[in-house]
């Protein structure tokens, strides 16, 4: 029996802590509010209940077992319409007022009755209990109300259990299924008082409905008071260290001077030290104990540091949420990127993979003037926005420029259901502040970016049309050659048509060979002009495997070499990828250089090897060569040193190298001749 008392007290006494802690700790939260104070109420009046419980049990006089024991029954009355004003605005709905004032009327009366024999007589020892009253009118009628409290209040939070908002879903049910223990626990006290001899066991399921209540305050945010709790401890905890040590400090028996002095030092010691050691007990709980806890100013200098070096909106917007995704865990956010037109307009805000979009005249655009539930935005807009599913019970960060907005931040749930609480959405309005700083500062960088991507693109059409002009200028070059070339079939043809006699016309042989002759000879003749006509019209960007040594055959055939000596020296260079024209270009410019580098004559020597991994081409002359000065500018466009030169010859041949993965290099002296060396990656 003994130990029985012992256990009951035990639990009386941890459910008066522990609901006196929560209750306070509700009263430390940053924002009161009607839902905060109903529920520190009510955890204080469990809180009561529980200790007068105890001492009744620890008390061994009859008479004042019998006094706290009614006592008790004064908080046990006003926890039951507490409890339900607790919840149903818990819920969101307003209590009937018939109701409310019969809840509240019949408690007063019931309390007005407490000492007296309309609420209980008093009854003798129990089971274990020095004192247990004999059931009443007024305690018959209040075992009535407790009864109408427990169904409408948990009739309520049954009802908010199937609610379609998620975290009101979950705190609902994780309340119901405390509650339920708790008073079902707490009924049980009623069978002595009918002379049941059933001892009230299950008032071990009182704690374990504190203990519920606490894990949806922790884990789901019921009221935001986790910090004010943490704080509570660590406070607490330096209290207890200070004490100790002026304690310690005070056993020993030192004379007046001494211990004036040992005190004032100390005193000295924690006026220094109290903050720092309750910060550094503080940080680790809150660490721990909070999931997606955070030190705002610690979280804000990381995101300002990391947008430091950043010159793009769109990046600012990726660090942003991706922070944000890593401090809070919040299981998803997606991110509306501004699109706007050659004045610089937004014209409107789309997904990265444009799965989702809305124009610039949305709405929502208008009506997003902070941090935003989208539950809580007007019927229309949310009916503009249906198509965007990932906006559902979504909260919306707007980032604003001066010029406007410029992007959205749509968070998604954190990943331990909690709500967004009042220290998120102050996170949340200093970050619109520091992106409106951010995004100033990036704008004349994306000014400047898009007018040099669209001057770079004007440059790069200019220089396709010259290049393209280069090439037709090049057909001038190539003309004599082409014309000799075509001439040689032709007159060939000639003589062969000239031949045509009705003698021979009768010799099978004569036939066949002049049926021969004269398909080699149009073939050749189609050949040059295929090449001309595609020298014309430039090339494609489509690669081929291709052999260097008879690229440089074809365009070899274009010249005519009158004073100029031609060698080569070919190896068995591997294929290559390439484009056959635009290589062909290559070798025409430097071919065509070198010529006309040579006016008197001189020697022009292309040779061709491997080396390693790659396919080198040697393009030597005997000309005039190239000044020192002037040598590291020849690949710079619109830079030559002949007075008919356009000056974009080498321009090209370096920028199709380069095109193909190759090198080129030059080396030339004043009057010595040129070396071009080319480099391409081989075929292996």
């Amino acid at each position: 029996m003994r130990i029985l008392l012992k256990f009951y007290q035990s639990i009386n006494l941890l459910n008066a802590i522990l609901s006196f802690v929560i209750g306070l700790g509700v009263l430390f939260s940053k924002k009161l509010s009607k839902q905060i104070i109903q529920f520190s109420l009510f955890a204080f009046f469990v809180s009561l209940w529980a200790l007068f419980y105890f001492l009744a049990f620890q008390s061994k006089d009859y008479y004042i077992s019998a006094i706290y024991f009614r006592t008790c029954m004064i908080a046990g009355a006003l926890i039951l319409p507490m409890f339900t004003e607790f919840v149903f605005t818990f819920v969101g709905k307003k209590i009937n007022p018939i109701y409310r004032w019969l809840n509240w009327g019949l408690s007063a009366l019931i309390i007005s009755t407490i000492y007296t024999n309309y609420y209980a007589f008093d009854g003798g020892p129990i089971l274990v209990f020095h004192y247990w009253p004999v059931i009443g009118v007024m305690s018959f009628i209040q075992i009535i109300l407790y009864g109408i409290n427990v169904f409408f209040s948990h009739r309520e939070l049954f009802k908010a259990s199937k609610s379609s908002v998620h975290f009101l879903r979950q705190q609902a049910k994780i309340i119901l299924f405390g509650t339920s223990l708790g008073y079902f626990g707490a009924a049980t006290n009623f069978l002595l008082w009918f002379k049941i001899p059933f001892p009230p066991i299950f008032n071990i399921f009182i704690p374990i409905y504190v203990v519920s209540v606490a894990f949806a305050i922790t884990k789901h945010e019921l009221m935001d008071i986790r910090v004010a709790i943490t704080k509570s401890v660590s406070y607490g905890m330096v209290g207890v260290l200070m004490i100790l040590s002026f304690v310690i400090v005070n056993i020993y028996q030192l004379s007046v001077i001494l211990s004036i002095a040992a005190n004032s030092l100390l005193g000295l010691f924690w006026a220094f030290l109290a903050r720092r050691a309750r910060e550094f007990i503080q940080t680790p709980i809150e660490e721990k104990w909070i999931v997606g806890w955070y030190d705002t100013d610690k979280l804000i200098i990381e995101i300002i540091k990391l947008l430091i070096p950043v010159y793009e909106s769109k990046e600012a917007f990726k660090i942003l949420a991706d922070k944000l995704i890593a401090t809070i865990r919040i299981k998803n956010i997606h991110i509306f990127y501004a699109q706007k037109d050659k004045e610089n307009k937004s014209v409107k805000f789309a997904l990265s993979d444009n799965s989702c979009e809305f124009s610039a005249n949305n709405p929502l655009v208008a009506g997003l003037k902070g941090v935003t539930k989208y539950d809580d935005l007007s019927d229309e807009i949310k009916d503009s926005t249906k198509d965007c599913k990932c906006l559902k019970n979504s909260l919306l960060i707007p980032l604003f420029s001066t010029e406007g907005l410029e992007g959205v931040l749509v968070l998604g749930p954190k990943i331990s259901e909690d709500a967004y609480d009042e220290k998120d959405f102050i996170l949340f309005r200093i970050l619109m502040d520091q992106a409106l700083m951010v995004l100033d500062r990036i704008r004349p960088y994306e000014n400047i970016q898009k007018e040099f991507e669209a001057n770079q693109n004007k440059l790069y059409k200019a220089e396709m049309q010259i290049e393209k002009t280069q090439r037709l200028a090049s057909l001038g070059t190539v003309a004599a050659g082409v014309a000799h070339e075509i001439r040689n079939p032709l007159g060939i043809l000639q003589l062969s048509i000239a031949e045509l006699n009705p003698q021979n016309i009768s010799n099978p042989e004569f036939i066949k060979k002049f049926k021969d002759e004269s398909t080699q000879n149009i073939k050749r003749i189609n050949g040059i002009i295929h090449s001309m006509l595609s020298l014309s019209k430039g090339a494609t960007s489509e690669k081929i495997a291709i052999n260097l040594n008879e690229i440089i055959d074809q365009t070899i055939a274009f010249f005519v070499f009158k004073k100029v000596r031609l060698a080569k020296d070919y190896s068995g260079a591997p294929k290559i990828m390439g484009n056959p024209e635009e290589l062909k270009q290559v070798f025409i410019n430097l071919i065509d250089n070198a010529v006309r580098a040579m006016p008197n004559g001189g020697e022009l020597k292309i040779k061709t090897y491997i080396d390693g991994g790659e396919s080198v081409i040697e393009v030597f002359d005997t000309g005039s060569g190239i000044n020192k000065n002037d040598l590291p500018k020849i690949f710079d466009p619109f830079f030559s040193t002949r007075q008919d030169g356009v000056g974009l010859g080498l321009s090209i041949v370096y920028r199709i190298v380069n095109d193909h993965n190759g090198k080129i290099i030059a080396k030339s002296e004043s009057g010595a001749g040129s070396q071009f060396t080319i480099k391409f990656p081989a075929i292996i």
